[in-house]
């Protein structure tokens, strides 16, 4: 917190920027989206202790994926794909027999990086009709 740097002195390697983005691209493919915790980061948040790991995670995206891809709090998709959290909460639920409402909460701050109150009353509602 409070700590400051130009995007220019993030430390990754070319390799890793590759690497980045080839597994967002998979993971697009796939699902239609992927967070930005699932990346493979390797050592970059260790190279870059001094920020923290949302400004990592901000940087990351800023040089490796965001001439090809939009971001919405952790989630990534391809440009020009809408896609939100409670849309990935519905598939989620989709597929599963059971769950809590602490299992979604948990499932959306993991998504979003933190837990939105309008999304709950939607969600409660989705639970128990889906």
């Amino acid at each position: 917190m409070e700590t400051f740097s130009h995007i220019s002195r993030i430390d990754i390697s070319d390799e890793e920027k590759e690497i980045i983005r080839e597994a967002a691209v998979q993971e697009c493919n796939a699902r239609g989206y992927t967070s930005i915790t699932d990346l493979p980061l390797g050592e970059i948040e260790e190279r870059n202790y001094e920020l923290s790991v949302t400004a990592v995670h901000n940087a990351v995206f800023r040089i490796c994926l965001s001439d090809k891809f939009d971001k919405s709090g952790k989630i990534v998709m391809r440009k020009g794909d809408i896609l939100d959290a409670l849309t990935i909460m519905k598939e989620y639920c989709r597929t599963i027999n059971k769950c809590s409402l602490d299992d979604l909460l948990n499932y959306e701050k993991e998504l979003t990086g933190e837990v939105h109150r309008w999304i709950r009353w939607k969600r409660a509602t989705l639970f128990w009709f889906v």
